[in-house]
């Protein structure tokens, strides 16, 4: 007789071999799980070794040490709290393009009342609400890219891809649009409150000033000053080695260069050398002209090798004072230097060559002052107006989303009371408030992941301080197809005449500007009485211009630098053309015929050439 096997079931296993494979499923199924039973319920709602894994797989390892630091040890809550907060995010960023889309003006710090009032809620959803609107950013660049890709795979590979995608929501140009507003808000609105209290306590050094900067201008990929102090420790651990210890310094109780300095083992010039030596010989830092974004990041010029004047003397200044030696940097309109003086002889000024880090003796910049006191010395404020100035110069005409926040920048530092500045009162009012002799709370460290209850207060204070400004809303035409339109909404086309690419924001079935009657007949084969296209060109300007002016573009391609000035209006590029989302589409609705004629033609001459080329190949 045969035995019988004994099938094992799932439920024999014990909890601890459930909980190891439960790690391995998403958030979603183990909820699921828990959902089958009383007993995985009890093992979903109980295990917090599960939730911990989960959160620190999730989230950033910073996220999870103030969790960790400051929670109460439930990470199955605080897991809850981050996706009610994240679900709470995309359902209100989605509600902005209907509600904002037909204003004739931006979106403003008080339309956005609905995160400050979810950030303000608990001390870790002001970094939630930030991390969920940057992941939103960071993976709508990706699916834009992606769009493209399964669209339109490049001739190389001998495909042709013909279906069409639409971009997932919250990720398209126009939800990023919106995330990029929100977060820009958020961000800058905690960084006036970190500037006033950095101010107070005296701790605005070059580099945190910098990154202060940086952080400002692209708060979607923002470094925290602990990862550029990082950079700069690894920097001065390599410039102590250049000094090892003997028995001689260390009979001296001397095992740094700091000792070293102090007991007059070394000279200040020798350590400065050295911190030349470490820059330029063995890190081969590059000084490159300009003041461009990439170039200001002390974090990727660190691991790039390659920046501006600026941060190479934030760099070398900061180096210096981490091995005990003091460098004057000194900044104001048009000049920017690193002084160091010999302790030894006072008179001796040394200028730093930013470009090789060499020690040029001279005499003191006329314009500097002439007494050596340290209340004429380095202004954190002088300092950031200078990084402003030579990084909105830099940028010349360019208007983008980084350049207007560097304007958001000067109009907090400056008396500006206009009221399309929205930090206008942040400064008077931070003052009132940042009583750190009434208040020494006020003075606890200020950090995204977990704001202390009295900072939260004072963050939804700012939120609220500005008045509702009037907006206005435009009136909605529908425009529906007439045979004599050309080109479709988010078409890009080709100005034969000015030799310029643009894509196509509206027409018009004849010219209906106030210069129409400015325009004589030898300027326009077929007049005014032509379908007139509104566009922006690859310059970022915008133009008015006629249809007999336009040509198709065989192969048009996404137009990165463009997409601040028009995601508002699209909501991705689909590898042909950029497509309209709902609004501009019930302004446009017929659009889409003009779109697909253009798509098939590209699509059948792709087919054309593949076929072309696998009979080339076969021959």
């Amino acid at each position: 007789m045969e035995e019988e096997t004994e099938v094992a079931s799932f439920k024999l296993l014990p909890n601890e071999i459930i909980s190891m494979i439960l790690q391995n499923l998403p958030c979603r199924d183990i909820i699921s799980f828990g959902s089958t039973c009383k007993r995985y319920h009890e093992l979903v709602n109980t295990n917090q070794y599960i939730w911990k894994e989960k959160f620190r797989e999730i989230l950033p390892s910073k996220i999870s040490e103030v969790v960790e630091k400051y929670g109460d040890g439930n990470w199955f809550d605080e897991m809850k709290r981050f996706y009610v907060v994240k679900q709470a995010v995309y359902k209100e960023l989605m509600s902005m393009s209907p509600k904002f889309y037909w204003r004739t003006s931006e979106v403003t710090l008080e339309d956005i009342r609905n995160f400050f009032f979810l950030a303000v809620s608990h001390n870790v959803n002001y970094h939630y609400v930030v991390y969920v609107l940057q992941d939103i950013a960071h993976r709508g660049n990706k699916c834009a890219e992606q769009n493209i890709y399964e669209n339109f795979r490049t001739l190389d590979e001998h495909r042709f891809i013909q279906q069409s995608t639409t971009n997932e929501r919250p990720f398209t140009l126009t939800d990023v649009y919106y995330a990029k507003i929100v977060v820009r808000y958020l961000t800058q609105t905690f960084l006036t409150l970190k500037w006033t209290q950095c101010h107070a306590k005296q701790e605005l050094t070059s580099e945190v000033v910098l990154n202060f900067f940086v952080q400002w201008t692209d708060p979607i990929s923002m470094h925290p000053d602990e990862k550029v102090k990082a950079c700069i420790d690894i920097l001065v651990e390599k410039v102590e080695r250049l000094f090892p210890n003997d028995a001689y310094t260390a009979s001296k109780g001397c095992y740094n260069i700091r000792d070293k300095l102090a007991q007059g083992l070394l000279s200040e010039k020798l350590v400065l050398e050295g911190v030349r030596d470490v820059l330029y010989r063995q890190h081969h830092l590059t000084v490159m002209a300009g003041s461009s974004l990439h170039g200001l990041d002390i974090v990727k010029v660190f691991y790039n090798r390659c920046g501006n004047l600026i941060v190479a003397a934030v760099i070398f200044q900061a180096v210096a004072r981490g091995c005990g030696v003091h460098v004057e940097l000194i900044a104001f309109p048009n000049h920017l230097f690193l002084e160091w003086r010999s302790p030894m002889q006072r008179t001796l000024t040394y200028k730093i060559d930013l470009e090789s880090g060499e020690l040029i003796p001279q005499g003191r910049c006329p314009f500097a002052p002439s007494t050596y006191r340290q209340e004429y010395k380095y202004s954190p404020d002088e300092f950031l107006q200078y990084i402003v100035t030579a990084f909105l110069m830099t940028m010349g005409a360019i208007k983008n989303w980084y350049t207007q926040n560097a304007i958001f920048l000067l109009d907090f530092l400056s008396n500006n009371i206009n009221d399309d500045n929205p930090y206008r009162d942040f400064l008077p009012s931070l003052h009132a408030m940042m009583d750190f002799e009434s208040e020494p709370d006020l003075s606890k460290p200020l950090e995204l992941e977990y704001i202390h209850d009295e900072l939260l207060n004072i963050l939804d204070t700012l939120s609220n301080i500005n008045k509702p400004p009037t907006h206005f809303d435009r009136e909605i035409e529908v425009k529906h197809y007439h045979s004599s339109v050309t080109f479709a909404v988010g078409m890009l086309a080709y100005h034969k005449k000015y030799d310029y690419l643009c894509v196509v924001r509206g027409w018009d079935l004849n010219c209906t500007t106030d210069w129409r009657r400015h325009v004589e007949a030898k300027d326009l084969e077929f007049g005014i009485r032509q379908p007139f296209y509104s566009v922006i060109a690859v310059d970022q300007s915008e133009r008015y211009v006629a249809q007999e002016n336009l040509i198709h573009v065989d192969r048009p391609t996404r137009l990165y630098h463009l997409e601040d000035v028009i995601a508002k209006e699209f909501s991705h590029f689909d590898g042909y053309c950029y497509v309209p989302n709902a609004e501009k589409h019930s302004e446009y609705p017929e659009d889409e015929a003009i779109r697909q004629m253009y798509r098939s033609r590209a699509e059948q001459r792709a087919e054309e050439l593949r076929e072309a080329l696998k009979l080339g190949s076969a021959g």
